[in-house]
């Protein structure tokens, strides 16, 4: 009977059935292993970490990149799960901003709540956060509501 050494394991040790080269073996399972999973590319894995940190920008931007599949060019795979946590965690995080009086972060949740896409739409809600940002005095928020006509609606 063959050992274990020679690099043949016995599939019966009571028959004279034959045997199953190591190596093979070896490849029959490594065919049924579970699949590697890639880490994120270098440019998203920045954007990560810095939502990790507490960037509201990059949370939002990793979210846009999970949910499109890419960002500004650099492909990645769409990952709709990933997508809704960054997005949720970059809303929180402006809407945190927007409460402390950082004017940006309410144009920016402003936006988000005003043409929905990665979250649902909810006007109203939008254009008080685009409200509170140009009374802030954000020039972006106050041009932005003059461009699309809704700040002499609104007085």
């Amino acid at each position: 009977m063959p050992s274990l050494r020679s690099g043949y394991i016995p599939i019966s040790t009571k028959s004279a059935t034959p045997v199953i080269p190591l190596f093979l073996l070896l490849v029959c399972i490594a065919s049924f292993s579970l699949p590697v999973f890639a880490a994120a590319p270098a440019w998203l894995q920045s954007m990560v970490d810095s939502c990790n940190k507490g960037s509201t920008q990059d949370c939002l931007n990793a979210g846009v990149a999970y949910k499109t599949g890419q960002f500004q060019g650099n492909k990645v795979a769409k990952d709709p799960a990933k997508a809704k946590i960054y997005i949720n965690d970059g809303l929180q995080l402006a809407q945190k901003g927007c409460n402390q009086g950082n004017t940006q972060d309410c144009y920016t949740v402003g936006l988000m709540y005003f043409e929905g896409g990665v979250i649902p739409t909810d006007i109203p809600r939008g254009l008080n956060y685009l409200q509170r940002s140009c009374k802030g005095g954000y020039k972006q928020a106050c041009d932005w509501l003059d461009n699309s006509g809704l700040r002499q609606m609104i007085r």
